[in-house]
């Protein structure tokens, strides 16, 4: 399960709460320099970094600073949160706790509580979250133990607060799994073949999902139109580049391929999938 990425300070800003709140010139001056002093201290210092944060008057722009400081904290194994329950905007505090757990790479109980704290990114700090603590138990896991993984994923959802009834959560975060695990073996080579077996012991469903996903991996720099335009044969795929499949997986396959296609739409670079 693949981590969030950030969002440039600017568009949280957007996203939140606008332009900073009106203040004399010579104020505004004053919020921006202490803005860019906390900015150069972040790799060396970040603590000190969240220090001069609590100097900015404007609330948005002292939340803005605050989340890069708790961030630069967190990577650095120190505790971010307090600088986040300092911040006094109440959607950049929310922003803070949610960037501040994925820095930390936190999961379990402390997760939880920290995401607690993130509002309306309080689900998808969560399941961020849950995905960290997925990537640790996927190493303790051999090849034919795929169905109990996803029991045991499914045991972890009520625990993180997250809707059991949505099913293609374990399937997913199983199928990123064993993709990146084929995609290791094959050690990027488009020519190696798919078949039924790299998913173990995981459900068909979750199989064509595996191969969808391995498949993505290869091709997001590739335009899709050409390709998608023309049936779906093992040959075209081949001459494209991509991996094509065994014959074990010659039912499954043509239906994966015209699910991606549609998502593509004819070409261009696939969405990204929830993390």
């Amino acid at each position: 399960m693949p981590h969030a990425a950030a969002m440039p300070a600017m568009l949280w800003v957007s996203l939140l709460a606008g332009c900073p709140t009106e203040q004399p010139a010579d104020a505004l001056t004053v919020d921006r320099q202490a803005y860019a002093a906390s900015a150069s201290m972040l790799d060396q210092d970040p603590a000190a970094a969240a220090e001069q944060c609590t100097g900015i008057r404007d609330t948005v722009l002292a939340g803005d600073c605050a989340t890069f400081a708790a961030k630069a904290m967190a990577r650095r194994k120190l505790d971010p949160l307090p600088v986040c329950a300092a911040v006094q905007h109440t959607g950049w505090q929310q922003v803070c706790y949610f960037e501040s757990v994925d820095a930390a790479g936190l999961h379990g109980d402390v997760a939880i509580k920290a995401c607690d704290r993130a509002g309306g990114f309080r689900q998808r700090c969560l399941s961020h979250a849950l995905g960290r603590e997925t990537d640790r138990e996927w190493r303790t896991v051999a090849a034919g133990q795929e169905q109990a993984f996803i029991s045991w994923i499914e045991s972890r959802l009520p625990v993180y607060g997250l809707d059991t009834k949505v099913e293609n959560i374990p399937r997913d975060f199983l199928a990123r799994r064993i993709a990146d695990r084929i995609a290791a073996s094959a050690d990027g080579s488009p020519t190696r073949r798919f078949a039924r077996s790299d998913c173990g012991g995981a459900p068909a469903d979750t199989c064509s999902e595996v191969y969808r996903f391995y498949v993505r991996k290869l091709f997001r720099k590739q335009d899709m139109g050409a390709l998608c335009a023309q049936p779906m044969t093992r040959e075209a795929i081949e001459a494209a580049g991509l991996p094509a499949w065994e014959d074990d997986f010659s039912e499954d396959a043509p239906e994966m391929w015209r699910r991606l296609c549609k998502e593509l739409k004819g070409g261009g670079r696939p969405p990204r999938g929830p993390h």
